[in-house]
């Protein structure tokens, strides 16, 4: 049990967990590579790697990225892929910039690390990760607009604690 505890009384986790915005989630990406994986007798073929997502917010996606191979992968998710930030029916924050145009170069995203309580930074188009074998990374995704600045640093945990509140 104490191996787990960590995993299992994650309070930013179990927020996302309990956290509905109209769809519970689900795969978005996979391998086309798969690995046997074995317990016992039981057996199961599964994808090397597998991202999921569930959004929490609007513009607010919570994403994991599961590595199933026997061995560490640099797993790379664009947020264009992402459902819930890739959309375009969703509209991005405001932050100071009253140009509602379709130019994308104002835009960015805030990820946080939500295993290890800790803000990653923004992001202009793409997030990439080094998962171990047979372990996850667990992300908190806000698609932001306007340019970053210093008031960004704090931003996905507050917006986190805003969204379950």
């Amino acid at each position: 049990m104490d191996k787990i505890w960590d995993i299992i009384s994650n309070r930013e986790v179990l927020e996302i967990n309990q956290a509905y915005f109209g769809d519970s989630g689900g795969t978005y990406n996979v391998a086309n590579e798969t690995i046997v994986l074995q317990h016992d007798k039981y057996k199961s073929e599964v994808p090397v790697y597998q991202y999921l997502s569930k959004p929490i917010g609007l513009n607010v996606v919570a994403v994991l990225l599961m590595n199933s191979d026997d061995t560490e992968r640099m797993l790379r998710t664009s947020f264009d892929d992402i459902p819930g930030l890739a959309d375009g029916t969703s509209s991005v924050h405001d932050n100071g910039n009253d140009n509602n145009n379709d130019n994308n170069d104002d835009e960015y995203y805030l990820v946080r690390d939500m295993w290890n309580h800790r803000d990653m930074g923004a992001f202009q188009s793409s997030v990439t990760m080094s998962v171990g074998s047979h372990d996850a990374v667990f992300l908190l995704i806000e698609k932001r607009k306007g340019t970053v600045s210093a008031i960004a640093k704090d931003a996905v945990s507050n917006s986190l604690m805003v969204l379950m509140n």
